[in-house]
């Protein structure tokens, strides 16, 4: 049990990884720790096919973003 007013650390860690085809979408993965204790992970296809491994990883922070805070 957690004392009154005290705050839990949330950690998470994303990467993606591009496609480098103009057909393929890149994917992108991500873990979500509470302290030490993971509590949930993601691996899925970007919406969109990126241009560059750079644009990649900025859709992959977006989605990522969006599911912290839902979080």
């Amino acid at each position: 049990m957690m004392a009154k007013g005290s705050q839990l650390r949330l950690t998470v860690y994303s990467d993606s990884a591009y496609a480098n085809s103009a057909k393929s979408q890149s994917t992108t993965g991500c873990v979500f720790f509470i302290e030490d204790i993971l509590i949930g992970w993601m691996s899925k296809r970007q919406p969109i096919v990126a241009q560059s491994s750079t644009e990649a990883e900025y859709i992959a922070l977006l989605e990522v973003a969006k599911q912290t805070i839902w979080i």
